[in-house]
Protein backbone atom coordinates (compact mmCIF):
# COMPACT_ATOMS: atom_id res chain seq x y z
CA UNK A 1 0.00 0.00 0.00
CA UNK A 2 3.11 2.06 -0.71
CA UNK A 3 1.57 5.95 -0.55
CA UNK A 4 -2.24 5.00 1.47
CA UNK A 5 -2.43 7.55 4.42
CA UNK A 6 -3.75 6.22 7.84
CA UNK A 7 -7.17 7.72 7.30
CA UNK A 8 -6.75 5.57 3.83
CA UNK A 9 -6.39 2.43 5.77
CA UNK A 10 -9.10 2.89 8.40
CA UNK A 11 -11.51 3.70 5.11
CA UNK A 12 -10.35 0.53 3.72
CA UNK A 13 -10.85 -1.68 6.32
CA UNK A 14 -14.51 0.06 7.59
CA UNK A 15 -14.89 -0.85 3.78
CA UNK A 16 -14.03 -4.45 3.68
CA UNK A 17 -15.55 -4.96 6.81
CA UNK A 18 -19.27 -4.01 5.81
CA UNK A 19 -18.46 -5.64 2.62
CA UNK A 20 -18.30 -8.79 4.24
CA UNK A 21 -21.58 -8.58 5.50
CA UNK A 22 -23.32 -8.62 2.27
CA UNK A 23 -21.16 -10.83 0.14
CA UNK A 24 -19.14 -13.98 1.02
CA UNK A 25 -15.52 -12.36 1.41
CA UNK A 26 -12.51 -13.54 3.66
CA UNK A 27 -13.60 -11.21 6.74
CA UNK A 28 -17.16 -12.91 6.70
CA UNK A 29 -15.94 -15.57 8.74
CA UNK A 30 -13.67 -14.02 11.98
CA UNK A 31 -11.87 -16.18 14.30
CA UNK A 32 -13.35 -14.63 17.65
CA UNK A 33 -10.73 -15.67 20.92
CA UNK A 34 -12.52 -15.61 23.93
CA UNK A 35 -11.25 -16.95 27.71
CA UNK A 36 -13.30 -20.00 29.43
CA UNK A 37 -13.85 -20.19 33.42
CA UNK A 38 -10.42 -22.07 33.96
CA UNK A 39 -8.70 -19.26 31.86
CA UNK A 40 -8.21 -21.60 28.80
CA UNK A 41 -8.40 -19.62 25.38
CA UNK A 42 -10.99 -20.18 22.71
CA UNK A 43 -11.00 -19.46 19.06
CA UNK A 44 -14.01 -20.02 17.08
CA UNK A 45 -15.23 -18.78 13.70
CA UNK A 46 -17.89 -16.30 13.97
CA UNK A 47 -19.66 -14.89 10.87
CA UNK A 48 -19.89 -10.72 10.82
CA UNK A 49 -23.46 -10.18 10.43
CA UNK A 50 -23.84 -5.98 11.28
CA UNK A 51 -20.60 -3.09 10.77
CA UNK A 52 -21.74 0.30 12.38
CA UNK A 53 -19.84 2.99 14.13
CA UNK A 54 -16.85 0.81 15.88
CA UNK A 55 -19.49 -2.04 16.51
CA UNK A 56 -19.15 -5.79 15.06
CA UNK A 57 -22.43 -7.71 15.50
CA UNK A 58 -22.78 -11.62 15.27
CA UNK A 59 -25.15 -14.54 16.28
CA UNK A 60 -24.59 -17.14 18.77
CA UNK A 61 -26.83 -20.14 20.42
CA UNK A 62 -27.49 -18.70 24.12
CA UNK A 63 -26.31 -21.76 25.48
CA UNK A 64 -23.14 -22.61 23.71
CA UNK A 65 -19.41 -21.86 25.90
CA UNK A 66 -19.31 -18.85 23.12
CA UNK A 67 -22.19 -17.02 24.92
CA UNK A 68 -21.52 -18.04 28.78
CA UNK A 69 -17.43 -17.06 28.45
CA UNK A 70 -18.86 -13.61 27.05
CA UNK A 71 -21.36 -13.30 29.95
CA UNK A 72 -18.05 -14.08 32.54
CA UNK A 73 -14.97 -12.10 30.51
CA UNK A 74 -16.24 -9.20 27.70
CA UNK A 75 -12.74 -9.21 26.22
CA UNK A 76 -12.32 -10.89 23.15
CA UNK A 77 -10.71 -10.00 19.96
CA UNK A 78 -10.98 -11.56 16.46
CA UNK A 79 -8.70 -11.74 13.18
CA UNK A 80 -8.97 -12.60 9.74
CA UNK A 81 -6.51 -12.64 6.99
CA UNK A 82 -7.26 -12.46 3.24
CA UNK A 83 -4.56 -14.10 1.23
CA UNK A 84 -5.74 -12.75 -1.77
CA UNK A 85 -4.38 -9.14 -0.88
CA UNK A 86 -1.99 -10.17 1.69
CA UNK A 87 -3.99 -8.28 4.28
CA UNK A 88 -4.04 -9.58 8.20
CA UNK A 89 -6.87 -7.75 10.57
CA UNK A 90 -6.78 -8.05 14.26
CA UNK A 91 -10.00 -7.07 16.19
CA UNK A 92 -10.07 -6.20 20.13
CA UNK A 93 -13.07 -5.19 22.26
CA UNK A 94 -16.04 -5.76 24.74
CA UNK A 95 -17.98 -7.76 23.60
CA UNK A 96 -21.96 -7.59 25.11
CA UNK A 97 -24.70 -10.67 24.80
CA UNK A 98 -27.65 -7.64 23.53
CA UNK A 99 -31.44 -7.69 25.40
CA UNK A 100 -32.98 -5.47 23.17
CA UNK A 101 -35.66 -7.77 21.65
CA UNK A 102 -36.43 -5.25 18.90
CA UNK A 103 -33.00 -5.73 17.35
CA UNK A 104 -32.94 -9.21 18.16
CA UNK A 105 -35.93 -9.91 16.22
CA UNK A 106 -34.88 -7.66 13.80
CA UNK A 107 -31.82 -9.82 12.99
CA UNK A 108 -34.13 -12.62 14.05
CA UNK A 109 -35.88 -11.95 10.45
CA UNK A 110 -33.32 -11.15 8.55
CA UNK A 111 -31.69 -14.69 8.89
CA UNK A 112 -32.35 -17.45 6.76
CA UNK A 113 -34.68 -20.62 7.79
CA UNK A 114 -31.65 -22.94 7.67
CA UNK A 115 -30.25 -20.54 10.35
CA UNK A 116 -33.38 -20.68 12.13
CA UNK A 117 -33.47 -24.33 12.27
CA UNK A 118 -29.67 -24.22 14.15
CA UNK A 119 -31.45 -22.52 17.58
CA UNK A 120 -34.30 -25.14 17.52
CA UNK A 121 -32.14 -27.81 18.57
CA UNK A 122 -32.76 -29.51 21.94
CA UNK A 123 -29.15 -30.54 21.90
CA UNK A 124 -26.99 -27.57 22.99
CA UNK A 125 -23.95 -26.59 21.21
CA UNK A 126 -20.71 -28.62 22.20
CA UNK A 127 -23.03 -31.35 23.90
CA UNK A 128 -21.58 -34.93 23.44
CA UNK A 129 -23.06 -37.23 20.46
CA UNK A 130 -23.17 -40.78 20.07
CA UNK A 131 -22.93 -40.55 15.98
CA UNK A 132 -22.73 -37.43 13.72
CA UNK A 133 -26.07 -38.85 12.74
CA UNK A 134 -27.54 -38.08 16.23
CA UNK A 135 -27.83 -34.23 15.61
CA UNK A 136 -31.38 -33.43 15.56
CA UNK A 137 -31.97 -31.66 12.50
CA UNK A 138 -35.12 -33.61 10.93
CA UNK A 139 -38.74 -32.84 11.77
CA UNK A 140 -37.63 -29.16 12.93
CA UNK A 141 -40.35 -27.31 11.99
CA UNK A 142 -39.52 -24.39 9.83
CA UNK A 143 -40.48 -20.54 10.97
CA UNK A 144 -40.51 -18.00 7.90
CA UNK A 145 -38.57 -14.53 8.34
CA UNK A 146 -41.04 -11.98 10.00
CA UNK A 147 -43.20 -15.07 11.85
CA UNK A 148 -42.30 -13.07 14.89
CA UNK A 149 -41.53 -16.27 16.91
CA UNK A 150 -38.26 -15.87 18.74
CA UNK A 151 -36.19 -18.76 19.60
CA UNK A 152 -35.64 -18.63 23.17
CA UNK A 153 -31.79 -20.19 22.41
CA UNK A 154 -31.09 -17.23 19.53
CA UNK A 155 -28.52 -14.37 20.94
CA UNK A 156 -27.17 -11.20 19.27
CA UNK A 157 -23.51 -10.38 20.19
CA UNK A 158 -22.08 -6.83 19.50
CA UNK A 159 -18.91 -6.35 19.93
CA UNK A 160 -17.14 -2.67 20.81
CA UNK A 161 -14.29 -2.32 19.01
CA UNK A 162 -11.29 -0.65 21.19
CA UNK A 163 -8.38 -1.43 18.45
CA UNK A 164 -8.12 -2.09 15.32
CA UNK A 165 -4.74 -3.79 13.96
CA UNK A 166 -3.73 -3.82 9.87
CA UNK A 167 -1.05 -5.53 8.71
CA UNK A 168 -0.59 -5.25 5.06
CA UNK A 169 1.99 -8.15 4.08
CA UNK A 170 1.57 -7.27 0.07
CA UNK A 171 4.29 -4.52 -0.21
CA UNK A 172 8.20 -4.38 0.92
CA UNK A 173 8.35 -3.23 3.86
CA UNK A 174 5.53 -4.28 4.70
CA UNK A 175 3.31 -2.10 6.45
CA UNK A 176 0.91 -2.08 10.09
CA UNK A 177 -0.80 0.22 11.38
CA UNK A 178 -3.09 0.70 14.60
CA UNK A 179 -6.45 2.31 15.46
CA UNK A 180 -7.26 2.55 19.21
CA UNK A 181 -10.76 4.04 20.18
CA UNK A 182 -10.76 7.18 22.34
CA UNK A 183 -14.52 7.77 23.08
CA UNK A 184 -15.42 8.99 20.04
CA UNK A 185 -12.55 9.32 18.01
CA UNK A 186 -9.86 7.02 16.62
CA UNK A 187 -6.40 7.75 17.57
CA UNK A 188 -4.29 6.68 14.31
CA UNK A 189 -0.74 5.47 14.47
CA UNK A 190 1.77 3.53 12.59
CA UNK A 191 3.79 0.40 14.58
CA UNK A 192 6.57 -1.82 13.38
CA UNK A 193 5.28 -5.24 11.66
Amino acid sequence: MPGISLDGVFQKLNHLLLEATKARTPFTILQLATVDGAGAPKVRGVVVRQVEDGKLSFITDLRSPKAKEISEQALVALSAYDADKSVQLRIEGSALINADEMRRKEFWDNLRAHTHHLFNSSISPGAELPQPEDTPTMGIQAHSPGSGELYEHFGLVDVTVGRFDWLDLSSYPHQRCQFTRNHDSWKAIWVAP
